[in-house]
């Protein structure tokens, strides 16, 4: 999979002159694990293949930014970030793809056939890092649409635990995702009969 990573982010930055960040990745391997959701899967189980994506070697260090309420973190240009998201997006692609075709003829097709966004990568920068609030974005209000529990609350990473309790992130990621893989919104199907209404003449596995 990393092998898939390296190729697809080398072809990927020698294909195209805007992408200027990194063009291959330095593996290191049985090295201590930096801070990442990936060691949530490995309190589970020690077996499970993957990998972590990070801006540095053996040592931890990452000073891009401690919080939210940080200023003048990025100023009011993320190019450079986005040239890395980029990458990082294109590296992970490959390995997707690795994973899932075998690197077969059926692998080549397909990274020929897509490409990241840039211009959907540069919107969410702007909308999660520039704007002062989230429901400031007109991006994020459109795909949250009328949901109460989006407008007029602060940027919050914080994840809830409580049974009655939501969390403002869960919230924009769940809209983010559903504008990403369809057309409706997130929130216009509210119960199970009316999904498999929607979808009967669809060949859509629930």
């Amino acid at each position: 999979m990393l092998q898939a990573a390296n190729a697809t982010l080398s072809e990927k930055a020698s294909g195209t002159a805007d992408i200027e960040g990194p063009s291959a990745i330095h593996v290191v391997k049985n090295a201590q694990i930096p801070p990442s959701c990936y060691q949530s899967f490995l309190k589970k189980r020690r077996d499970i293949a993957g990998f972590v994506l990070c801006p540095f070697d053996q040592r931890y260090i990452y000073n891009r930014i401690n919080s939210l309420t940080d200023q003048n973190v990025f100023g009011n240009d993320t190019s450079a970030l986005r040239k890395q998201v980029m990458a990082a997006a294109n590296a992970v692609f490959g390995a997707v793809l690795e994973f899932l075709t075998g690197s077969n003829k059926t692998h080549a097709h397909l990274l020929g056939r897509y490409d990241i966004d840039e211009q959907y990568v540069a919107v969410l920068l702007d909308c999660f890092l520039l704007h002062a609030d989230w429901h400031t974005c007109s991006f994020f209000k459109n795909i949250t649409k009328s949901d109460n529990r989006f407008s007029h609350h602060p940027k919050d990473t914080y994840i809830s635990a409580g049974k009655n309790s939501y969390s403002l992130i869960r919230v924009l990621v769940n809209a983010l995702i559903v504008n990403s893989i369809g057309s409706r919104s997130a929130w216009n199907v509210p119960d199970r009969e009316q999904c498999e209404d929607l979808n009967k003449h669809q060949k859509v596995q629930n």
